[in-house]
């Protein structure tokens, strides 16, 4: 048998490759090992990521589902609000034709929002506090409102909210734990709640407060209501000032009042219309207007416009041409008024004729127009129309047309002319109709008004 021997070199090689060999399955083996860790670490990682992940998404979710409920809460508290001004408005609408009716041929016209809609129809609606808080409380709010507040009511329902204020603002609160009521525009009052437990109205201090309309700030009062609804006690809160100031409040506001004052002083002696100067005048002091200012622009105005002879004198065309001129929209006011006061024919015929012709320039007017204008145009047209009723009645039948016109308050120069264009027209096509319709226009213009 033939012996196979290695030689020295050959076993050492032999070890120094199985040396090898060995080092670096080790070195694999560690590597495999540090690779395994760095997955378990990495994977570990993910699913706590992907455990934060889906709480975060959770959370979320919740946070949209209670806004989503929120948003639901508002619009079904936004829809209940406007279902009741939707009802105050047309309750209004439906038994006054004066300044509501226009502002529903305004909201036609631009789509007035609700708020806006509500604000108008606030302002106009309610003349006193019987008629708001009939609104507020129901039909029978004297059975839910104490003895006490029920006198002081009474004694201050037609102080508080005449006519001719815009500034009346009200909002509901129920009472709760202490002793402030936050208003509408961030102010705090505080109250006597034993006070209020006895049925006793109160009155805040005199402040100013800015109105419901917003070019408009004026010292005012509120006054507060308790009331029962729903079973539950709460406070009526309702805002405005006094026209007639029977408190004495104006006296109360210092500078305000010496201001206002001042106005009306240097305006005394101008031709201007006594319920126009109670009006709009304290508005100007009020409104952070400079003496200067004020002053200037009443005057120029008025000097321009307050003579009624000076406005018969003027055409239309021209009245308008000045209006929409007018770079301040108090001073197209100013002009409306004194038009409507002073010549309500005129003041009727340019206001038709600028909705005719800048229906812009009359609805941004109209809009802006205080109640009190308001008021002057409407009574001014149910005069006219009722005057114009009874003229035609007078003139329908079979009289005599030139004796009528010899005996009406026209110029005589003016009824020489009348009669010389009748005689005129007789001679054309159809000559008697038109010079009777000619003299049946002239005798139902309001001359000498």
């Amino acid at each position: 048998m033939q012996s196979t021997e290695i030689s020295r070199e050959d076993a050492a090689l032999i070890i120094q490759s199985a040396y090898r060999r060995h080092r670096v399955l080790n070195l694999l083996t560690q590597q495999k090992r540090t690779l395994c860790e760095k997955i378990e670490s990495v994977t570990g990682k993910i699913f706590t990521l992907t455990n934060r992940y889906q709480i975060s998404l959770m959370h979320a979710l919740e946070q949209s589902r209670m806004m989503t409920f929120t948003y639901i809460q508002k619009i079904e508290n936004l829809n209940a609000i406007t279902q009741r001004v939707a009802a105050l408005y047309s309750k209004y609408v439906a038994s006054k034709t004066g300044a509501l009716g226009q502002l529903e041929l305004i909201a036609s016209q631009f789509e007035i929002e609700h708020a806006c809609l509500r604000k108008l129809a606030l302002n106009g609606g309610a003349a006193s506090l019987s008629e708001l808080l009939e609104f507020e409380c129901g039909p029978n709010w004297r059975e839910v409102i104490p003895s006490r507040a029920l006198e002081t009511i009474s004694f201050y329902d037609s102080l508080f909210f005449p006519r001719e204020t815009t500034q009346a603002i009200y909002s509901p609160y129920e009472k709760g734990g202490g002793e402030v009521v936050l208003l509408p525009d961030g102010e705090k009052i505080d109250y006597d709640e034993a006070e209020l437990n006895e049925g006793k109205c109160l009155f805040t201090e005199p402040r100013i407060f800015s109105a419901a309309t917003p070019q408009d700030h004026v010292c005012g009062a509120e006054l507060c209501i308790p009331y029962e609804a729903e079973g539950r006690q709460r406070l009526l809160i309702v805002r405005g000032h006094f026209a007639d100031d029977p408190t004495g409040l104006s006296s109360q506001v210092g500078p305000l009042f010496e201001k206002r004052q001042q106005v009306i002083e240097q305006l005394s002696d101008k031709d201007v219309p006594e319920p126009f100067k109670a009006g709009w005048l304290a508005h100007y002091a009020l409104q952070g207007w400079s003496m200067k200012s004020a002053e200037t622009i009443v005057r120029e105005t008025c000097e321009a416009y307050a003579d009624a002879k000076t406005l018969q004198t003027y055409s239309s065309r021209r009245i308008i041409s000045d209006i929409q001129k007018c770079a301040y929209q108090v001073r197209r006011e100013i002009v409306l008024q004194l038009l409507l006061a002073q010549d309500p024919a005129l003041g009727l015929q340019v206001m038709e004729q600028l909705k005719d012709k800048a229906p812009d320039a009359y609805y941004d007017l109209f809009l802006h127009m205080p109640i009190q204008a308001q008021l002057y145009f409407d009574e001014a047209r149910c005069t006219l129309e009722h005057r114009w009723s009874a003229l035609n009645k007078a003139v329908s039948g079979p009289v005599d047309l030139q004796k009528q016109i010899k005996h009406s308050s026209m110029p005589d120069s003016a009824k020489q002319q009348a009669l010389e264009k009748q005689e005129m027209l007789k001679k054309s096509v159809s000559g008697e109709a038109k010079a009777e319709e000619y003299l049946k226009r002239l005798l139902r213009f309001p001359w000498g008004k």
